[in-house]
């Protein structure tokens, strides 16, 4: 008896009218992204100075916390029977001014760079390979000026390779890593500075004698108290090597025998 009061048709006309409202606002809801998204327009791709391209391989870039400096760190192929060397490219003003370094001299071949920066891009810390080992330079005025070539490893054996470098966030501590054969195994080391380059610790081989040991890698907490490292042994396990007082007590772990389990879901 109700198929055709008032309250009911004036409810169907409410659910109508709302549907009608929810669809209308669903559309406009979904058109917001790619409005959004035809509304940015993009500065086009352009080279770095010195042709980063067909003269050079395997850059590295660096930012500064606020994104002001930035640099790139490259191996700048020789031309014309000149070795290759690692440059330094560098912009303080967000790329609208570059400045570039060479790290070698022109008749010493090195073989690319890795770079470190703290938040505020004054201090970069560049490390690479050449005969007959790993060293390191830095600039702590944002690349005005570039201190003298630091030797990281021994360099007596020429088998020194892969060097890695962290930077804290204030600058003050300064951490390079490197692999380093010792006894015909390759072997972790790093040194660290806890002043900003002023003094340094001694190349650290924190691995047990006699393992075989790749890919290693180094971080640093922005106020420089904690630094980490981790590496490959004997194809088998990962190892840790970390510190939370700025290196005066470390520990070693076995990180492949740490946890209980597999945690989280999967997307």
């Amino acid at each position: 008896m109700y198929k055709n009061s008032p309250d009911r048709t004036h409810t169907i006309t409410l659910h109508l009218l709302a549907l009608a409202i929810g669809a209308l606002l669903m559309g406009a809801l979904m058109t917001v992204p790619t409005t959004a998204r035809a509304s940015v327009s993009y500065e086009p791709v352009t080279s770095l100075p010195g042709q980063l391209g067909s003269q050079s391989t395997g850059s590295q870039v660096e930012l500064s916390f606020d994104g002001q400096t930035r640099a790139y760190a490259f191996r700048k192929l020789g031309q014309g029977g000149n070795p290759n060397r690692t440059r330094i490219v560098y912009s303080g003003d967000r790329g609208g001014t570059w400045q570039s370094h060479y790290v070698t001299e022109a008749t010493v071949p090195s073989d690319g760079g890795v770079l470190g920066m703290s938040d505020d891009g004054q201090i970069m810390a560049v490390s690479y390979k050449r005969y007959p080992g790993v060293y390191a330079k830095f600039t702590f005025d944002g690349g005005a000026n570039w201190s003298m070539e630091k030797t990281l490893s021994d360099g007596t054996s020429g088998r020194a390779w892969a060097p890695k470098v962290a930077v804290s966030g204030n600058g003050q501590t300064l951490v390079h890593s490197w692999f380093q054969k010792v006894s015909g195994k390759d072997t972790a080391h790093f040194t660290f500075s806890s002043d900003a380059g002023q003094t340094w610790s001694n190349p650290i081989q924190p691995s047990t004698p006699g393992a075989t040991e790749h890919d290693v890698n180094v971080a640093t907490s922005a106020d420089g108290q904690t630094i980490a490292l981790g590496w490959k042994s004997d194809n088998t396990t990962t190892q840790g090597y970390y510190t939370f007082d700025g290196g005066l007590n470390w520990i070693a772990k076995n990180i492949s025998a740490e946890g209980t389990g597999t945690t989280g879901s999967s997307m």
